[in-house]
């Protein structure tokens, strides 16, 4: 292991603060972001078979506190719950569901309205709901109104709810649900060339200690940057998928050894944030989403535009 991943390792292992892992003035990406030849391809199985092509579209995961995965049936309009053996044991109805997490408060939030039919000009009408993952019949209550396509998710340990929305940009909630409109205004925009956002469609979003990490599926580059929590206005580049050869960054996650990011034209890319050195360990369907599996943390859970999702070992 490289001694920038075994600081990367060091830092979310206890949801410690990453501090300053980039240097340079704001947008620019300090290094050059390179092919990384030091990991292979993955070790790929099926964990969860779909039960009907493209209907089972498996656009997001996220696990809860017991260890069950829920997987966001978007055509469905319901977020399904799998035990660790694979058993369906339940689901909760969400309208065009995306990105679901677990919360500091042990609830299961959930972002509705992922669909692109949000991108035009109109009312916003997403959400993020929550719902308690103990409940014999749990059901998603309202949280966040007022939303355009909200598509990546993600919470602090206070409690911070941090949307990334595809239309509207980054988005920042309190604990009670309140926008948090002078962190909102102060964090990276749509199209923010100068600034670094080279593109539009904020996707993606993972909290990693004071850093949060987020795409942009329509970026020239294929563009991940970093956004510190306590100053958003000071993002910066964490790495461009283009390196990789590749474009349309979707989701990604915070593992051991650094980022991973999933592509709608079907990758998972390693991102190392402290050399920005990028490899793929996937090429294949379009992936839409991804998870560490907390009982194997090695172990990649990834969700398919076919309705798959798939397990990942990645391979050095």
């Amino acid at each position: 292991m490289k001694a920038s991943n075994q600081l990367w390792r060091s830092r979310i292992g206890g949801f410690a603060l990453i501090g300053p892992l980039l240097v340079g003035g704001t947008g620019i990406l300090s290094g050059t972001a390179h092919a990384d030849a030091t990991c292979g391809p993955a070790t790929v199985t099926t964990a969860l078979p779909m039960r009907t092509p493209l209907l089972d579209w498996s656009e997001n995961i996220g696990y809860d506190a017991r260890g069950d995965l829920w997987v966001s049936r978007i055509l469905r309009d319901k977020v399904e719950r799998f035990d660790p053996q694979g058993h369906l044991l339940g689901s909760v109805e969400v309208h065009s569901p995306g990105a679901v997490r677990l919360g500091p408060d042990g609830l299961m939030y959930v972002v509705s309205g992922d669909s692109p039919l949000n991108l035009l000009p109109g009312p916003a009408t997403g959400t993020v709901l929550r719902f308690d993952p103990a409940s014999d019949n749990p059901v998603a209550q309202v949280f966040v109104t007022g939303l355009g396509m909200p598509n990546g998710l993600g919470l602090d340990a206070a409690g911070n709810v941090y949307v990334a929305d595809s239309r509207l940009g980054l988005r920042r909630f309190h604990p009670d649900g309140g926008l948090d409109a002078d962190w909102t205004a102060r964090a990276p925009q749509n199209l923010d060339v100068a600034g670094g956002v080279d593109g539009m469609e904020f996707n993606g979003l993972a909290v990693v200690g004071n850093s949060l990490y987020t795409t942009l599926s329509s970026s020239v580059t294929g563009r991940v940057l970093r956004v510190p929590i306590d100053a958003p206005h000071s993002f910066e580049v964490t790495a461009d998928m283009s390196s990789a050869g590749t474009l349309m960054p979707d989701d990604l996650v915070a593992a051991g050894d650094g980022l991973y990011v999933t592509t709608t034209l079907g990758q998972v890319v390693r991102v190392d944030p402290v050399s920005h050195g990028v490899c793929t360990v996937y090429s294949g369907e379009p992936v839409t989403s991804v998870a560490v599996d907390p009982a194997a943390p090695s172990d990649l859970l990834a969700g398919t535009e076919s309705g798959d999702v798939l397990r990942l070992r990645p391979n050095g």
